[in-house]
């Protein structure tokens, strides 16, 4: 009888035993399918950023904001027009003078395998190099791109793409100043 008793606690808890692992089974079934159902929208290939070249960046642009997010007051403007065949560029602005002026000169590209890409420049007729080297963010070819300076992050600058210089900021500009 012993014996009996035995295997019949023995079996009891075989059958117990069973069903514990199928439980865990179960659990562990639930939390794999919980943890894959979770990831599922986590395959999406993100959207590689745009090549900022001279064809790409070619056109007119507005500087909308600076000084990290500042908004230009309402009588200051800043355009920029791009040549891409030359790679030069023409500046309309009132940001430093009360008066329209036209600076130019030439642009450069660069891509840094760490920062991106990055815009430079050099004035024409020896009038020195761009303040700062700029990356490139957030360029949108269709219709904005901001540029933060290489040396000081707190530098941002936001442009939009604009149709052309406004002609009477292209007349004052041209004007000489009495």
């Amino acid at each position: 009888m012993k014996f009996r008793g035995c295997s019949a606690f023995w079996t009891g808890s075989l059958v117990k035993l069973k069903n514990m692992k199928s439980f865990f089974g179960k659990i562990t079934l639930f939390a794999v399918l919980l943890f894959l159902s979770s990831c599922a929208n986590d395959n999406t290939t993100p959207t590689p950023p745009e090549e900022v070249t001279a064809a790409t960046i070619a056109g007119t642009w507005k500087l909308v904001e600076w000084n990290n997010g500042e908004k230009l007051h309402e009588s200051t403007y800043c355009y920029i027009e791009f040549n891409r065949r030359d790679k030069t560029f023409k500046m309309y602005m009132n940001i430093n003078s009360m008066y329209a002026q036209c600076v130019s000169g030439d642009f450069f590209i660069d891509k840094d395998p760490r920062l991106g890409y990055i815009i430079s420049g050099n004035y024409a007729f020896g009038n020195g190099d761009w303040n700062h080297e700029y990356i490139v963010t957030d360029f949108k070819s269709a219709s904005s791109m901001s540029w933060v300076a290489k040396d000081d992050k707190n530098d941002v600058c936001k442009y939009v793409r604009c149709e052309s210089v406004p002609q009477e900021i292209v007349d004052a500009a041209r004007q000489p100043i009495d």
